[in-house]
């Protein structure tokens, strides 16, 4: 159930948690297994009617009084039950195209050029233009999930569509349900998602890593609903925000903030800088955000720090002079000229006259090295090592 739910995009964590939350509230999920047939018990065993099975009779239709529907499962065991719904997935509506062809060579003849994906969708681009015959667009039940599960997605992508017929900005992304649009699902607890999950983002070959925070580490979800979860995917190198994924009470409505941080490339750095209502479960995502910046080398805490230090060093970083020096081996000459006592660590006072001769101007005070020192040192001695020292300047590079 697990892999099924992270295959239509669930993060697997989040997949994992529904799944847990679903048998904790008492529904049974029956993993591998099919309904082989189906019908309703005969009240008279041999009644007429055509016998699926010893004792039971066709029947597809609904009655609320009768013979309950008894299910013969594929590994072997039956179910008796008052109501069977088949849940079989969803198909585009693409069977009238004439002439539509998917990838697997399937679709019927007739040429209106209309290229389908694996799923029998119409594929599209940003503006819901056909990617195979341009002047075609589409939306709604011919394109992919959600797409085709939501009516609300599809009279937004109608409208969308529309506009790129009129040659106006018809927005960005919209394309076949590919992470352009929030999902919600409404299960109890509810889950809702926008953009990659980590998986997908470092598949894409971003440096990604993700921030998390429990529904716990708020004082509204410590109290009413601590079973959540909320992540933030994040790009390491600059701290924007690529995906959100949430399980827990209000997701589907918190799903739509964490849209907005993904729409307008808000930052970790952004998310703690803000201040949110108290006892709100929107406190989560300043959570999850520190706990994502606490995984990054040079987190937010660095961001006043190495601005400065670029200002000290101005042209000299700009202009590749450090670079050189780290290349060919005079930046570990100048930290060993000044390791007098051989220790193989450098104080603050050491460190700022390090950097001056490397060509840092007046501007980068004592304070501002001290600073940086106590942020990477990793073993509390007051020091920093050459590794440390390096890390820095390849960052403010």
């Amino acid at each position: 159930v697990a892999a099924s739910l992270e295959r239509i995009g669930l993060d697997p964590d989040v997949a994992q948690r529904l799944v847990k939350e679903l048998r904790v509230s008492g529904v049974s999920l029956l993993e591998d297994t099919t309904v082989k047939v189906y019908g309703r018990v005969s009240e008279v065993a041999g009644e007429p009617g055509e016998p699926l099975r010893s004792g039971f009779k066709q029947s597809l239709k609904s009655s609320k009084s009768g013979p309950p529907l008894k299910l013969s499962l594929s590994d072997g065991s039956e179910l008796e039950c008052d109501v069977f719904m088949a849940a079989a997935g969803r198909t585009p509506n693409t069977q009238w195209l004439a002439g539509a062809q998917s990838e697997d060579g399937g679709g019927g003849g007739g040429g209106s050029g209309v290229a389908l994906g694996k799923r029998g969708h119409v594929e599209v681009d940003s503006k819901l233009q056909s990617t195979s015959r341009r002047g075609v667009y589409a939306c709604g039940d011919l394109l992919g999930l959600p797409s085709m599960a939501l009516a609300s997605t599809a009279v937004e992508e109608g409208a969308r569509a529309v506009t790129g017929m009129l040659g106006e900005d018809a927005g960005s992304g919209a394309g076949g349900g590919g992470g352009g649009n929030p999902v919600g699902i409404w299960t109890i607890p509810e889950v809702g998602y926008y953009g990659p999950t980590l998986a997908e983002a470092r598949k894409r070959g971003v440096d990604a890593e993700e921030g998390v925070a429990t529904y716990a580490d708020c004082l509204r979800g410590r109290v009413f609903a601590p079973d959540g979860l909320l992540k933030l995917v994040f790009d390491k190198s600059t701290g924007v925000i690529l995906g959100v994924h949430i399980i827990g009470t209000d997701a589907c409505e918190l799903i739509h903030f964490g849209m907005s941080l993904v729409k307008e490339k808000a930052t970790l750095g952004m998310v703690i800088g803000q201040m949110f209502v108290a006892v709100t479960y929107h406190e989560l995502f300043k959570a999850a955000a520190f706990n994502g910046n606490s995984k990054l080398a040079f987190g937010i805490q660095w961001t006043e720090i190495l601005r400065i230090l670029r200002e000290g060093f101005g042209s000299s970083a700009g202009g590749g002079d450090l670079r050189a020096k780290l290349g060919d081996g005079s930046l570990r000459e100048a930290f060993d000229m000044m390791d007098k006592d051989g220790s193989g660590s450098l104080e603050a006072g050491e460190v700022l006259e390090v950097m001056r001769g490397l060509g840092a101007g007046p501007d980068l005070t004592k304070g501002a090295v001290a600073n940086l020192v106590r942020l990477a040192d990793t073993d509390g001695n007051g020091e920093i090592d050459y590794q440390e020292f390096e890390a820095i300047v390849r960052r403010v590079l």
